[in-house]
């Protein structure tokens, strides 16, 4: 953190330091050191632990504690501490204390508030397959859950990097050291483009320095998620095909249903990025409680879920922002807001909790 300035105050110290003293400087930007600073250190470069070398401490540490431990979560914590013993070492005694000496697989995720293995491939299923309603309800109870969605953001792109894993690498089992059942899961959905998958992975990870500046850590989160359900959904093959008696192609779908089921939530998400970079952060929230959007004619039908929703929804002055920014997308197009019905009407906790995710302390 030192400028230049304080830099060449500090050069004359080092030049004739005093026999008493030794000064060890430390940084992680190394090269914004002044050349003269450096040309009188000696520099040693630490380097990460591999995953190996801290899962043959960890077992060294549990066995020499007696502490009975399965395979699966030594190597989940050292994953956790990222190349840092000494992030390892604290993940390991919290999870210890967490197990009562009896470190599993299922109590470590406990433990360090990561998100189940199951729910992320259910995420991914429907990031994958592009199914924006099924999507934002898995979302929607992560978030009622109290899951951090920041970590969650964090959990799915390591999720994904995984899926990337087994579908390049033939020793996919030596290199994740995960249970079968998650691995099955991971085969299940390496079947997609890997181009696909490595877009959703970039996407998702550039989403860890974003969370860092939102006061909406859920708007963010689903318009993100949109965001890539859109970019999947357009990858889709407009007119699907099968061969009928004959061997001939036949259309089995037409294009005006391709249109109503794909374009509707594509139109919602530049929607939503919309309002969010011109800051009608109030338009956005209230979105949230939408779960389904069809194009049909000149009106983008947004079903939304709860009455007070829907009447704010509804507000003169609040569907006229909505089709202010929706007419800069496509300028036939007017919002209609519909009530689920199927869905049971939020209490007054749920609805703030909905609409304000994180940003909400109960008291």
């Amino acid at each position: 953190m030192l400028t230049d300035s304080a830099f060449n105050a500090l050069l004359k110290t080092l030049e004739e330091p005093p026999t008493y003293v030794v000064f060890i400087l430390g940084t992680t930007e190394v090269q914004k050191l002044p050349a003269t600073i450096l040309s009188r250190c000696l520099r040693f470069d630490f380097k990460l632990i591999s995953q190996e070398e801290l899962e043959g401490l960890l077992e060294k540490v549990f066995k020499d504690s007696g502490i009975a431990y399965e395979k699966e979560a030594i190597s989940l914590i050292a994953r956790l501490g990222e190349g840092s013993a000494r992030d390892t070492l604290s993940i390991a005694d919290m999870c210890v204390a967490y197990t009562d000496r009896n470190v599993t697989y299922k109590a470590v995720v406990e433990a360090v508030g990561a998100t189940d293995k199951k729910v992320l491939h259910t995420l991914a299923s429907h990031l994958l397959e592009g199914n924006v309603t099924n999507l934002l309800q898995v979302v929607d109870d992560i978030a009622k859950s109290g899951k951090n969605l920041s970590q969650l953001a964090k959990d799915l792109a390591a999720y994904f990097r995984d899926v990337a894993v087994v579908k390049t690498c033939d020793n996919y089992v030596d290199i994740l050291k995960l249970p079968v059942a998650d691995i099955e899961e991971l085969k299940c959905l390496a079947k997609f483009d890997i181009n696909i998958v490595l877009g959703i992975l970039k996407k998702l990870s550039g989403l860890e320095q974003e969370f860092r500046y939102t006061q909406n850590p859920r708007a963010l989160l689903e318009v993100v998620l949109l965001n890539i359900v859109t970019s999947v959904n357009e990858t889709k093959p407009s007119k699907p095909m099968a061969l009928d008696g004959n061997g001939s192609s036949t259309i089995t779908k037409s294009v005006d249903d391709v249109k109503r089921d794909y374009s509707g939530s594509k139109v919602f998400g530049q929607l939503l990025i919309s309002l969010r970079d011109n800051k009608e952060f109030k338009t956005h929230a209230m979105l949230g409680s939408v779960t389904k959007t069809i194009i049909s004619g000149n009106e983008l039908d947004m079903y939304v879920n709860g009455e007070d929703n829907y009447t704010c929804i509804s507000n003169s002055d609040n569907l006229n922002t909505i089709n202010k920014y929706l007419s800069q997308i496509d300028n036939n197009l007017t919002a209609k807001p519909i009530l689920n019905e199927n869905k049971k009407s939020l209490n007054v906790e749920e609805m703030l909790r909905d609409q304000f995710g994180d940003m909400l302390t109960i008291r």
